[in-house]
């Protein structure tokens, strides 16, 4: 290459080039570019979905957990959802859940929503948590523990005791109907008293809508026993249907006899009931009872006989005799005479001695004149024949034949027998009022009458038996 062409061509580029004083006044230089980030002052936006917040009234949980469901949503992003120190990241749409422990009673829950620029949101509500049903305690009269049977001595019943919830009580009723609480969540109520046991229901529904249910069942009233009425009793029941030979068997005897075992043991007072039924009542048996009462029994005692069968009175002899079931014969020897009965009566210590005696020619056991204190109804009158000695017969006939039936599957007179039982609302009371109850009814629908008498040399001194209802 030529030396001079090079030279030329440098000459021409330098001469070009423009120099800094050469530049165009119309051309502006910027400053140099810097990126910022972006302002954001503006909190996120929470909505809660779970749970519900209606009105001003905290939502009841009945569960220890709580579940809190949400969206929180910012332009900046959220960097975090936090609910009672509890944190978590929402999803790609701000939705976010979250399970939170709970304490039984009044709980705060706070929810917290941070953006990425330090911005945060706080939504605030209280939870009722409530896991337990309410509480209901009895304070009087005692309960049974084992049982829940209280026992009710006065003739006016009360119950007292209290209702009560951590969270309270919404509602309270007894036997259904509505019942107000008192200070301290007591309630306090009177029942009539009753002759038969009463079942009181307490419920109690507290604000979570739980409910406790308590069925106390109340026995009646026990009847107030005087001081003359202490002495315990005890009864021999008889009864016999299945006659076989000469007499022909009976229909309601033996279901009479149970009757009268039943409404002894269940509504009066005896210690304990001896029954023969049927094969059951020999004369070795019916004999065998007597005499084991007459050594058993003490001068504080006393004893109901009740003999429900076929009667007889032979007339060459001219006494009545009980048929026991085994006498298949019409031989005096297998029968029971009037005579061993009152020989019995006479030997037992007991201070009273009744025989209620369901038999045809019953009343033939009734001999000689006897006198008998005229009823009164007071205490005078009830302290006067308990403390006396007695041995009394109340028979459903005189010397005469009376029915085997006649009345509701019973013979007339034990079903008479029965209602008068039942039907004589004291809660003690004399065999003179038993018999006045039945008397009219059992005569005036047959040809029977009863009888109701001293037995005449078997120790009786104008006493009577008293019934004492349980």
């Amino acid at each position: 290459m030529k030396p001079q062409r090079f030279l030329i061509i440098v000459m021409m580029f330098v001469m070009a080039a423009p120099t800094l004083s050469q530049t165009p006044s119309n051309i502006v230089l910027s400053d140099p570019f810097i990126l910022k980030a972006k302002t954001d002052q503006q909190p996120p936006r929470l909505a809660l979905v779970e749970p519900r917040l209606e009105g001003y009234a905290a939502p009841v949980v009945e569960s220890n957990v709580l579940i809190v469901k949400g969206v929180a949503t910012d332009e900046s992003g959220i960097k975090k959802i936090e609910v009672n120190g509890i944190t978590t990241l929402p999803s790609a749409t701000g939705g976010f859940a979250l399970r939170v422990p709970l304490q039984e009673g009044m709980n705060n829950v706070s929810v917290r929503a941070e953006d990425n620029c330090g911005n945060d949101t706080t939504a605030r509500f209280s939870v009722m948590c409530d896991t337990r049903p309410p509480v209901i305690v009895v304070l009087e009269p005692k309960v049974e523990v084992t049982r829940g049977i209280q026992v009710v001595a006065a003739s006016t019943k009360f119950i007292r005791g209290k209702a009560f919830d951590e969270n309270g009580v919404r509602e309270f009723t007894i036997n259904g109907v509505p019942v107000t609480l008192g200070a301290d969540s007591v309630f306090l109520t009177e029942l009539p008293p009753k002759t038969v046991p009463d079942t009181v229901s307490l419920v109690a529904v507290d604000n979570a809508g739980r409910r406790t249910t308590r069925v106390v069942i109340i026995p009646p009233a026990k009847p107030v026993r005087p001081d003359f009425l202490t002495s315990k009793s005890y009864a021999l029941v008889i009864g016999i249907d299945t006659y076989k030979g000469k007499w022909p068997p009976l229909q309601n005897a033996v279901r009479d006899a149970k009757a009268v075992a039943e409404v002894l043991t269940n509504k009066f007072e005896f210690e304990k009931i001896h029954t023969l039924y049927d094969q059951e009542a020999t004369r070795d048996n019916v004999l065998g009872m007597l005499d084991r009462l007459a050594e058993e029994l003490g001068p504080d005692d006393n004893l109901l006989i009740f003999f429900s069968g076929h009667g007889r009175k032979e007339p060459p002899l001219n006494k009545g005799y009980w048929v026991p079931v085994d006498a298949t014969e019409r031989s005096i020897g297998r029968y029971i005479s009037n005579r061993e009965i009152q020989d019995y009566l006479a030997a037992m210590k007991a201070k009273h001695v009744l025989l209620v005696a369901d038999a045809c020619f019953a009343g033939d056991i009734f001999k000689g004149n006897t006198l008998k204190y005229p009823f009164e109804d007071n205490d005078n009158y009830y302290r006067k024949v308990a403390e006396k000695k007695s041995r009394d017969g109340l028979t459903s006939g005189g010397d005469e034949p009376v029915l085997d039936g006649g009345a509701n599957g019973h013979s007339l007179f034990a079903w008479y027998f029965l209602q008068s039982l039942d039907g004589i609302k004291k809660n003690y009371f004399s065999a003179e009022e038993v018999y006045q109850e039945l008397k009219i009814p059992v005569a005036n629908n047959s040809d029977q009458t009863p009888t109701f008498l001293p037995i005449k040399n078997t120790d009786d001194a104008g006493g009577q038996f008293i019934f004492v209802r349980r």
